[in-house]
């Protein structure tokens, strides 16, 4: 047979605070980031990511700046050639 518990609506809210508290500790723990340095260790990721985001837009506008400007000094020097422009001797 079932027994029944009853439960004032603030007994529920305690017990679940709780519940969500210890499984949030036992999933950081499943994580290795239960020891005092796993904040430090979070912040350091966080930089890193936000550093390797920066890397890549910067790579990607230096590509987009080497492909523009390699694509303008093709079209001047085709358009030297067929003006007849000589360089040199």
């Amino acid at each position: 047979m079932e027994e029944s518990i009853a439960l004032t609506r603030l007994e529920l809210q305690a017990l679940l605070t709780q519940a969500a508290h210890t499984g949030a500790k036992q999933a950081l723990a499943d994580l290795g980031l239960n020891d005092t340095e796993a904040g430090n260790d979070i912040r350091d990721l966080r930089d890193w990511l936000r550093a390797c985001r920066i890397v890549k837009s910067e790579a990607l506008k230096t590509a987009v700046s080497v492909i523009i400007k390699t694509t303008i000094m093709a079209v001047v020097i085709g358009l030297a050639y067929l003006a007849g422009v000589k360089v040199g001797g």
